[in-house]
């Protein structure tokens, strides 16, 4: 897969590229979101799936099979579909507009290229899992979905209001805003459903974002080189699987030995994890400096992707709850590394001209 160009591409376009035009057909336009329940959409359908255009969620497509994941959803587990959608939500508001291919047999492909892949159960792994985390991402969002210092964010819709503090229940989401309100981290606005950011909100952002790099910067890429037998396959890994992942995705990257250098080893190293803007580690063999440079990364609170053989059993249980893209070949690697970095970073800054 080589650099090409996905600025102009337009999602719908690319979904009637593909489709078979004549199997199209307007399903009901009472029909809501599969995900947030609230807008009433009119989706496309083909012989490959449906496209939902959501005011809160964006644009997604998923398989005919995943509708009645759904509705199943809907009806025993309500809290992960409102979990998705905050994530959607949170997503569209940090720039990440390339449309999603949702799915829930990860063995489901794409019916489009321009789609990023995603599995459900990966998405909804993206929500907080602590009320503090919650809490620092509601401030994280207004902080975003502020153009300037302060100004006030004006809510004209309700489930907008809902989604900025992550939760669609009423009791939730005021319990959020009352929080950041009284740590003053923001000030009600002069209006009903507005907010603004208070001095000491962006200094918590500021602290909350400190680690991250520059989008310019090379990815950080912390791998096993390899016992002698083994120098070679893990070589191919990163050059036929890492690299060309993070460059299909735009992004700038290397790993420790790549780059010459007279400082020591651990100091360089150290220093390229706290200039990149997110770190890759691979933890095949369960590497102690795979996960030192793990950790020291996580202390800057950088993002980590991490990647795993499917055939390795045990990884250490400090990251055993913690998502991870599980590989059987190169090529898998490469296909479900530049799919999540697409979800999660977005786009590089390094475009081919």
């Amino acid at each position: 897969m080589g650099s090409k160009e996905r600025t102009s591409w337009n999602p719908c376009a690319g979904w009637r590229s593909w489709q078979v035009i004549k199997s199209v057909r307007t399903m009901p336009d009472d029909k809501l979101c599969p995900i947030c329940r609230l807008h009433q959409i009119n989706p496309k359908q083909s012989l490959k799936g449906t496209l939902v255009d959501c005011p809160s969620c964006g644009v997604f497509a998923f398989d005919y099979p995943s509708d009645h994941q759904f509705e199943h959803l809907a009806k025993h587990e309500p809290e992960k579909l409102k979990q998705a959608a905050a994530m959607l939500f949170v997503r569209r508001i940090e720039g990440l507009t390339e449309p999603i291919f949702i799915r829930f047999d990860r063995k489901v492909v794409a019916p489009h290229e321009h789609y990023v892949i995603l599995c459900f159960d990966d998405l909804v792994a993206e929500y907080p899992d602590t009320v503090s985390a919650q809490i620092e991402r509601c401030l994280r969002n207004f902080c975003v979905l502020s153009e300037r210092p302060g100004q006030t964010i004006q809510f004209h819709h309700q489930e907008e209001l809902a989604f900025a503090f992550l939760s669609l229940e009423t009791e939730a989401w005021t319990y959020y805003a009352n929080n950041l309100v009284s740590m003053e981290y923001l000030k009600y606005g002069g209006s009903p459903n507005s907010y603004f950011v208070t001095p000491k909100g962006w200094e918590r952002y500021e602290s909350l974002t400190s680690g991250q790099g520059a989008r310019s910067n090379p990815v950080f890429v912390a791998m096993w080189f390899g016992e002698p037998d083994r120098t070679k396959e893990m070589k191919e890994l990163y050059d036929l699987a890492i690299e060309p992942a993070c460059k299909s995705a735009h992004w700038a990257v290397k790993k420790a030995n790549t780059v010459p250098h007279n400082d020591q080893i651990m100091g360089q190293v150290l220093q390229d994890i706290r200039v990149a803007p997110f770190v890759i580690a691979d933890l095949t063999e369960n590497n102690p400096g795979v996960y030192y440079e793990a950790g020291f990364a996580h202390s800057l609170k950088k993002s980590v992707i991490f990647c795993c053989p499917k055939d390795q059993k045990k990884v250490h249980f400090d990251v055993s709850g913690i998502n991870q893209i599980r590989y059987s070949v190169r090529e898998d690697l490469r296909s479900q590394l530049e799919n999540n970095i697409l979800f999660t970073q977005g786009e590089g800054p390094h475009k081919s001209k």
